[in-house]
C-alpha cells in the first residue's frame, strides 16, 4: 500500500522542482545580458562606493535602491574572475529570484493547495516581466521577496502574536521601505490582505494596527536620517507624463501574465461568493487590486509602472486564494468533477502554458502599442532585451578602430544608454574620462576638437545631433542593427560662410 505522505512529499518535490526548472529555463538569456543604463548607474556610483554608510547617506536619486545596493556590495567582495563580473553581479537576482519562488510554493500550498499554488508560481515563470526583472541588477525582485515574507510574517503575527513574529514583520518592512520607499504600497495591500477577520474582536483591532503602523514606522526610522536626500529625490519629478497609459501598462501586463488564472477566478466568484463572508473577502481583494490606480490618476508625473512590481505577490497570493476555492468546488460531488478531479488542473495547465508561450511573441506587439513613447518600457520588451543591445560589443569596436586612445573623447547621447557604454569601457580599460555624454543632469554644451566620434541610436537621433552640434557632420561606422551606433565625427564645411 502506498504511504499517503510519501506520496503527498513526492508530488511536492517533482512541482517544486518543474517550477524551479521553469524559472531557470527563463532566466538563461537573461544572466548574461549586458548591464543598461540603470543597472550600469547602480554598480558604478554607488555600489563602487567605500562601504555601507557611504550608500546609505548617498541617496541623491531614486536609482539608489539602498539595501539592495549595500547587498549587492556585500555580494561583490565574493567576485572571482573565472566568471564575468556582469554575470556574476546578475547572478545575486537570480538566488533571490529563487528564493521567493521557494517561499511561495511551500507556503501557500499550505493554505491553498499544491496546485493553486505551483499554477499561480508557473504563470509568473511566464510572464513578460519575470524576464526583465529575475535577473536585473535592481532591488525590483528583493522588493518582491520582501513583500512575500512580510505576507508570512504578518499571517504568523494575526494567528498568534509573538514577538519573534513581530520582529520579523519589523525587519523585513524596514529592509523593504530601505530598498525601495514605494514599497510601503505594496506593505499596505500586505496589510489589506488580512482586514476581511472580524474587527469586532479588541485583541484582532490590536494586532491589525500593529501590521498597519509597523511599516510607516519602518519608512520614517530608515528615511528620517537622510531626509534632505529624500526631499532632492522627490522634487525630481520623474515618471510619466500619461497616467493613464501608465496605469495601462501595469494592468495590462497582470492580466496578459496571469490570464488563464484569472478567467479561472472569475468563473469560479459566483459559486464561491455564496459563501459566509466572501462579499466581504471579495470587497477587500479589489480594494488591492485597485491600490495602485489612484497614484496613476493623482501624481503628476505619474509614477513609472515598475514602481509597483514589489505588489505582484500580494495580486499572486489572491489569485491564489482563488484558485485554492475553485479546486475545493471541483472536489464536490453536485458539480460533477469528483469523477475527474484532474480535469480543471489539466486544463489550466495547459492555458497556462500556450499563454505564457503566446506572451514571447507578442511581447514586440505589446510594447509598440501600449507603450510607444510614453517612456521606457517596464513590463513588455524594453531595449536592453533586444538582441541589438549590446554596450560591450559597440565599446570593443571602439577600441579596435583606436578610438579611445590618447586624449580622443567620444560623444555618447543620452538615448544611446551612456552609462553602459562607460561601465563596459572600464571592463575593457578605457578610463570614464574619455567619454563625453548626456545625463539627467545636464546635456553636452559643445564637442572638444579631439571628440572624432559619437554613439547615437539612430535617424532621429542623428538630426538630433546635427541640430544641437552646429558646423559638425556625421559618417556611420558601425551601425546595422545595432542599438548604439559609431559616427566619425567630421567638419562640414558646406556650413562655413
Amino acid at each position: 500500500m502506498t504511504d499517503p505522505d510519501h506520496s503527498r512529499s513526492k508530488k511536492n518535490f517533482l512541482a517544486a522542482a518543474a517550477l524551479f526548472i521553469l524559472a531557470l529555463y527563463f532566466t538563461r538569456d537573461g544572466v548574461f545580458r549586458p548591464l543598461w543604463f540603470d543597472e550600469a548607474l547602480t554598480v558604478m556610483n554607488f555600489m563602487a562606493l567605500p562601504g555601507p554608510v557611504e550608500i546609505y547617506h548617498n541617496y541623491v536619486i531614486p536609482n539608489n535602491h539602498i539595501v539592495y545596493t549595500i547587498l549587492l556590495k556585500f555580494w561583490s567582495y565574493a567576485y572571482q574572475p573565472f566568471i564575468a563580473f556582469d554575470v556574476y553581479l546578475r547572478l545575486l537576482s537570480l538566488v533571490i529570484t529563487l528564493t521567493a519562488f521557494g517561499i511561495m510554493f511551500y507556503r501557500w500550498k499550505k493554505h491553498c493547495g499544491i496546485w493553486p499554488a505551483a499554477l499561480v508560481c508557473a504563470c509568473f515563470a511566464f510572464a513578460l516581466p519575470f524576464g526583465i526583472y529575475s535577473v536585473a541588477v535592481r532591488g525590483y525582485m528583493l522588493s518582491f521577496l520582501l513583500v512575500v515574507m512580510a505576507l508570512e510574517a504578518a499571517r504568523s503575527w494575526i494567528a498568534g502574536p509573538n514577538w519573534k513574529s513581530g520582529t520579523a514583520y519589523f525587519i523585513i518592512s524596514l529592509l523593504a521601505v530601505g530598498t525601495i520607499p514605494s514599497n510601503i504600497i505594496a506593505l499596505g495591500a500586505v496589510v489589506l490582505c488580512f482586514a476581511g477577520f472580524p474587527l469586532k474582536n479588541r485583541k484582532f483591532i490590536t494586532r491589525f494596527v500593529f501590521l498597519a503602523v509597523i511599516p510607516l514606522v519602518a519608512l520614517v526610522l530608515f528615511y528620517f536620517p537622510v531626509s534632505k536626500g529624500v526631499a532632492r529625490v522627490m522634487a525630481l519629478k520623474e515618471g510619466w507624463y500619461n497616467g493613464f497609459a501608465a496605469m495601462t501598462a501595469l494592468y495590462l501586463s497582470w492580466a496578459v501574465s496571469f490570464l488563464p488564472v484569472i478567467i479561472a477566478v472569475i468563473f469560479a466568484a459566483p459559486l464561491v461568493l455564496k459563501r459566509k463572508n466572501s462579499w466581504q473577502k471579495a470587497l477587500i481583494a479589489v480594494l488591492i487590486l485597485l491600490l495602485p490606480a489612484p497614484f496613476f490618476l493623482i501624481i503628476s508625473p505619474a509614477p513609472f509602472p515598475r514602481v509597483f512590481f514589489s505588489v505582484w505577490p500580494v495580486w499572486m497570493y489572491l489569485l491564489c486564494c482563488g484558485l485554492g476555492h475553485l479546486f475545493a468546488l471541483a472536489r464536490l460531488k453536485k458539480y460533477r468533477l469528483a469523477a475527474k478531479p484532474l480535469l480543471p488542473l489539466a486544463l489550466l495547465a495547459g492555458a497556462v502554458f500556450a499563454c505564457g508561450m503566446a506572451q514571447q511573441e507578442i511581447k514586440e506587439y505589446l510594447s509598440a502599442k501600449y507603450v510607444g513613447q510614453q517612456g521606457l518600457d517596464d513590463f513588455f520588451y524594453p531595449y536592453y532585451m533586444k538582441d541589438s543591445f549590446n554596450p560591450f560589443d559597440a565599446v570593443k569596436s571602439l577600441q579596435v578602430q583606436g578610438a579611445a586612445e590618447g586624449t580622443a573623447k567620444i560623444y555618447v547621447s543620452f538615448n544611446a544608454d551612456p552609462y553602459s557604454i562607460i561601465f563596459y569601457g572600464k571592463m575593457l580599460g578605457i578610463p570614464a574620462e574619455v567619454w563625453s555624454f548626456d545625463n539627467p543632469r545636464g546635456n553636452v554644451l559643445s564637442l572638444e576638437n579631439n571628440c572624432q566620434r559619437a554613439i547615437l541610436t539612430g535617424a532621429g537621433d542623428e538630426n538630433t545631433f546635427l541640430g544641437r552640434f552646429k558646423g559638425k557632420a556625421i559618417e556611420p561606422v558601425s551601425a546595422g542593427n545595432s542599438f548604439q551606433r559609431i559616427y566619425l565625427i567630421r567638419n562640414d564645411d558646406s556650413a562655413k560662410p
